[in-house]
């Protein structure tokens, strides 16, 4: 299988220093940067920031697949949007492999993927999740078509997938408050309104990477 362009040039941006917090910033609510920094306990996760080549009315574009988590009591991530991901455990094996299969298991177990068909293509920048204490360790990675995407009920709410277009269009990058409890409300917080569901918070910091990363590449599919 030949590796398209757009993929074998974003491959490149891995042979050199990634964005990382200067990018992640971008996209953070102002607080973010005065927030305390990992401590050695703290809980290590993976993520898949999955890209596919999908048809729109435009032509073929290259898009990523995000969720709607579903409602739990007491999960601080609850009903939010974000990657296939989860917690590690030891049966992913040894560290730093294990982060990349814990990434693989979650979003099979998540989304239904067909892991053999998913190409790594590098290791992101990772970041801390203050309320939850998670390290995350975001995996970016590309498959030759989506995926006959099914959602894990009670992980995953609904499906989405989303076009590079459309977090390229600064336009599309707004600005809210995020109520966070009846005490506390985030000001100016950057998010994406996809189809009314706002994606925000580490989500929003991954794909701040992903965008400087991309830089002025096209995302159509050549």
């Amino acid at each position: 299988m030949k590796t398209p362009l757009f993929i074998t040039t974003l491959s490149k941006q891995f042979e050199k220093p990634l964005p990382g917090k200067k990018a992640h910033l971008k996209k953070a609510h102002p607080l973010r940067a005065l927030e305390a920094l990992p401590d050695e306990n703290a809980r290590k996760a993976s993520v898949l920031v999955l890209l596919f080549p999908k048809k729109t009315s435009i032509g073929t574009e290259w898009h990523l697949v995000l969720t709607e988590r579903a409602l739990h009591i007491g999960d601080k991530h609850s009903g939010q949007m974000s990657f296939p991901g989860g917690g590690y455990q030891v049966s992913d094996g040894a560290l730093p492999n294990g982060m990349w299969q814990c990434a693989l298991r979650e979003a099979h177990e998540e989304v239904h993927i067909d892991i053999s068909k998913v190409h790594l293509i590098g290791q992101m920048s990772d970041l801390y999740i203050p309320v939850s204490k998670y390290q995350v360790f975001p995996y970016l990675a590309w498959s030759a078509a989506p995926f006959d995407w099914k959602p894990q009920p009670s992980e995953v709410k609904t499906i989405y997938e989303v076009p590079l277009s459309f977090l390229k269009n600064p336009d599309n990058l707004k600005i809210t408050e995020i109520w966070i409890s009846e005490r506390f409300t985030l000001p100016a917080v950057p998010y994406y309104d996809v189809c009314g569901k706002k994606v925000w918070g580490a989500t929003a910091m991954i794909l701040g990477e992903l965008l400087d990363m991309i830089d002025n590449q096209s995302v159509m599919v050549i």
